[in-house]
C-alpha cells in the first residue's frame, strides 16, 4: 500500500470515528433534554445565562430606539448636546448619550440632512456645529 492510500484511510477511519462521537453526543443532549423536559439546543455551545452577559452589553444604558418616538426623542437629545457643546465629536455624543455609534450616524445624517446641525472636518475629525453657529 502506498503513502496517500494509507493517508485516505487513517482519514476515512477518523471521520467515522468522529461521526459516531457527533451521534453519540446528539443522542445523549436529546435523551437529557427529554429527561429535563428542557429543549435542545442547536448550538453546540451552552446558553449564557442573563446574569453572565458581556460588560459590553451591561455598559448600553438603554436599548437601541426602534420606534418613530424613540427615534425623534434621539435626534432632540442629539441637537440639545451639540447646541450645548459646539464642536463636539461622535465619540462625545456616544459617552454622553449612552448611545453605541452605529444608532447615532443615521439620525446625525438626517439632521444634517435636514439642517438641524452642521459639521466640519472628516472622519474622526469630524465636529458637530448646531445650525447657524
Amino acid at each position: 500500500m502506498d503513502i496517500r492510500a494509507e493517508v485516505d484511510e487513517l482519514v476515512r477511519q477518523f471521520v467515522d470515528d468522529l461521526e459516531e462521537l457527533v451521534r453519540k453526543a446528539a443522542l445523549a443532549s436529546v435523551a437529557e433534554a427529554l429527561e429535563s423536559g428542557t429543549a435542545v439546543s442547536s448550538s453546540p455551545s451552552p446558553r449564557r445565562s442573563p446574569s453572565k452577559r458581556s460588560s459590553a452589553t451591561k455598559k448600553r444604558s438603554r436599548s437601541a430606539p426602534r420606534s418613530k418616538a424613540g427615534k425623534e426623542k434621539l435626534a432632540r437629545e442629539i441637537v440639545d448636546y451639540v447646541t450645548e457643546n459646539p464642536g463636539a465629536k461622535m465619540e462625545d455624543m456616544k459617552a454622553a448619550i449612552g448611545e453605541e455609534t452605529k444608532f447615532l450616524r443615521p439620525i446625525v445624517n438626517k439632521l444634517l440632512a435636514n439642517g438641524h446641525i452642521r459639521k466640519t472636518g472628516e472622519r474622526r475629525a469630524t465636529r458637530y456645529f448646531p445650525k447657524g453657529s
